[in-house]
């Protein structure tokens, strides 16, 4: 195989999606985003808020903050339940970040392309919430407006990433929210730092072999933990670039790109979308949960299914679904224990979607 082709990914030639996304990231400013972004982006913020201080009290997230206190180091920035702990800005972040995504409860990008149905495209608000607040902490001085630039920067990047790449991506078993979202975090703490030119590119290129994430762990405490490292590899790409650290400065780009070996390739006809040009938070937008389960889980796809099961008095175990968002891809053997709750149908149908009936204990 030449290594100028890759045969198993579809990438337009010449793409320059890279030096694109450096453009946007050193272009933007508050005053460029839409007011309707601010006002959405804010509810967001505050709903990415509220998951952290949530995911705090779950067991995957105390493991995390005993293992960062006992390491300690630098003291750039809050440790989540742990008082006034500091440790470094990257380490903050994987805490955060895990517990913001903990319960399965944070906001899911919305996209209009039929093959991206719910669960293919990413959790936006979290990793680069969790990247904005850790930074702002390690820098000091942060106002509000710069604060919500970086943050709704961050946002854009990672959905733009997320919606060109092809459907492969999700469907070959990789968490977009963990790989993708490494992106988002990356691109809100770069213009917190003030990251320019060829330390951008080569940010991009550390956070693009540092992006993991794999469904398997779909159901475990691992998987929020994809969304923890997300943030955390985004923050150390970062700091990294900014202390003159290299890495392909066309990592997006190319057959050997992120968007190729993960992705399976792009969408030409996308990729005139561009970045900031038209907001993805405004439009196709973003949404934020109405229940505590897999957003999907309450899609009119599998509302019929649920309120049969209901006027049928099944038991949890006996819900089925053969609807393609949910019934293959995320069926759990147990869905009823542990951290598959949130995943399942079948949570909705025994009627434990409120917060205080749902946890690994069976609340």
């Amino acid at each position: 195989m030449s290594v100028a082709n890759n045969v198993f990914a579809k990438m337009p030639e010449q793409t320059h999606i890279t030096a694109e996304a450096v453009a946007f990231i050193e272009g933007v400013r508050f005053s460029d985003i839409p007011e309707e972004a601010v006002r959405i982006g804010t509810r967001c913020l505050l709903d990415g808020l509220g998951l952290f201080v949530a995911g705090s009290e779950e067991q995957t997230v105390r493991l995390l903050a005993d293992e960062a206190e006992d390491t300690l180091g630098r003291a750039d920035a809050y440790l989540l339940s742990k008082g006034e702990v500091k440790v470094p800005a990257a380490m903050a972040a994987r805490v955060i970040g895990t517990a913001g995504h903990a319960h399965d409860w944070d906001d899911s990008q919305v996209s209009k392309d039929p093959d991206h149905i719910y669960g293919l495209l990413t959790h936006p608000t979290i990793p680069s919430l969790t990247a904005t607040l850790v930074m702002s902490q390690k820098l000091g001085g942060v106002t509000g407006t710069r604060f919500m630039e970086a943050f709704l920067t961050g946002f854009e990047v990672e959905c733009k990433i997320s919606e060109w790449m092809l459907p492969q991506h999700y469907m070959r078993g990789m968490h977009s929210s963990g790989t993708v979202g490494t992106f988002g975090a990356f691109a809100s703490a770069a213009k917190l730092i003030g990251l320019s030119g060829d330390k951008l590119r080569h940010g991009f290129g550390i956070a693009a072999s540092l992006a993991a994430g794999i469904r398997c762990n779909f159901g475990t405490m691992t998987k929020p933990l994809h969304v923890g490292r997300a943030s955390e590899n985004g923050v150390t790409a970062a700091l990294l670039a900014e202390r003159g650290f290299t890495a392909d400065p066309d990592a997006l780009d190319g057959p050997w790109g992120f968007m190729a070996v993960q992705g399976g390739g792009v969408s030409a006809e996308k990729l005139q979308q561009g970045f900031g040009r038209g907001w993805t938070i405004i439009e196709p937008g973003v949404s934020i949960k109405p229940y505590p389960c897999l957003r999907c889980a309450d899609s009119p796809d599998h509302r019929p299914d649920v309120a049969a099961c209901h006027r049928r008095r099944c038991r949890p175990g006996q819900y089925r679904t053969g609807h393609r968002p949910c019934g293959k891809q995320h069926s759990q053997p147990d869905p009823l224990s542990g951290r598959g709750q949130p995943l399942a149908g079948q949570v909705l149908v025994a009627g434990r979607s409120g917060h205080d009936r749902l946890g690994p204990s069976g609340r």
